[in-house]
């Protein structure tokens, strides 16, 4: 596997790690009975795939992170609105036949997880464009020379565009619900830190 889709994965957990210092995220602290959670993001969060799918338009299962969580803690109340393909951009606008994602997050709200920002820098574009150059080349580095022709290391750039679209999004959650505990999650490593 190349350095570039290395550099892409690492890019989007760094993406989520820099949207939480700039967010002002805490350190985690217990649970209170009548906790009112909020999770917000795209397909990373919906868990399309995993059974039991409860929203076909967004594919968002009863068991991922956001639902598994909710459940831990006893919130009091629980809404996700999660949903596949999401962008930052779906954090204002409705997306398919659900509404805007930030319209779930209100003055009661105390607990919220974002995890958005894989599809600004167009993810399922470079996963799929990696996979087939990888598949021609399999012990080069076929998706770094992509990603980096011409001397510019295009996901590095997506990635620094997309630091921006997540840090307003976590700016209009304090701004709806100032007193809320936000939590920014990254995207998992899927791809080795080193090998071809």
């Amino acid at each position: 596997m190349g350095k570039s889709r290395r550099r892409a994965l690492s890019g989007l957990a760094a993406l989520g790690a820099a949207a939480l210092m700039v967010g002002g995220g805490a350190a985690p602290s217990p649970a209170t009975p009548a906790e009112r959670y909020v999770a917000l993001g795209d397909s990373y969060t919906s868990a399309p795939g995993v059974p039991r799918q409860i929203d076909a338009d967004c594919a968002r299962s009863d068991r991922n992170y956001p639902s598994l969580t909710a459940r831990s803690i006893g919130a009091a109340s629980f809404r996700d609105v999660s949903c596949g393909g999401a962008t930052t951009a779906e954090m204002w606008r409705s997306q398919r036949s659900n509404p805007s994602q930030l319209t779930a997050v209100t003055k009661d709200t105390t607990l919220v997880t974002v995890q958005i920002g894989g599809n600004d820098i167009g993810f399922g574009e470079i996963m799929s464009t990696c996979g087939s150059l990888g598949a021609t080349d399999p012990g080069g580095a076929p998706c770094t020379a992509h990603y980096t022709a011409g001397g510019t290391d295009v996901l590095a750039d997506r990635i620094a565009g997309a630091a921006p679209l997540v840090e307003k999004v976590l700016d209009a959650v304090h701004a709806r619900s100032p007193r809320a505990r936000v939590y920014v999650l990254g995207y998992p490593p899927i791809l080795p830190e080193s090998g071809p």
